[in-house]
């Protein structure tokens, strides 16, 4: 007899398997990774931690979920801290190359793109400066920080 497919209101995790095995684009500790990379590594890490939470709401197989979500707030605080190096990285990179265009009275402006830095000449369209680029990962990382605070008091 052919096996019957179990329907969403018989499966408690029907909706969630997508988000919960989402599969990261690096790892936590990859050294060629791009901040980039490591934010929409962290993005995913949030979404798991949404789809834990909603789970928890609906008071859904409780054994489980609390071991998982404290792991995944542990990767969220490493990821942080690879984030927060990354910035930091990228800003002393910045002023380097600051002082180097001044050292050449250039007037060449420096970008961040695709995860490199490149001279911005006259004949490429505009796109983000490495300063707004920088701010929105830092306001990336703030958002971070209070969802997973959220997401951490959902789940106690």
């Amino acid at each position: 007899m052919p096996q019957v497919e179990q329907s969403s209101a018989e499966d408690p995790l029907h909706g969630y398997e997508s988000q919960i095995q989402q599969k990261p684009l690096v790892t936590t500790d990859d050294p060629e990774a791009t901040l980039s990379d490591t934010i929409r590594l962290a993005h995913n890490v949030i979404s798991g931690l949404d789809a834990y939470a909603k789970i928890l709401q609906k008071d859904l197989v409780e054994d489980l979920i609390p071991s998982i979500v404290t792991y995944e707030i542990r990767r969220l605080q490493r990821l942080q801290v690879v984030i927060e190096m990354k910035i930091d990285r990228l800003m002393r990179m910045r002023d380097a190359m600051a002082k180097q265009a001044q050292a050449n009275l250039s007037h060449e402006r420096w970008i961040f793109k695709n995860g490199k830095w490149a001279v911005k000449t006259a004949d490429q369209y505009p796109c983000e400066t490495d300063v707004l680029y920088i701010q929105r990962a830092r306001a990336y990382l703030i958002d971070c920080h209070v969802l997973y605070k959220i997401n951490f008091a959902l789940c106690r």
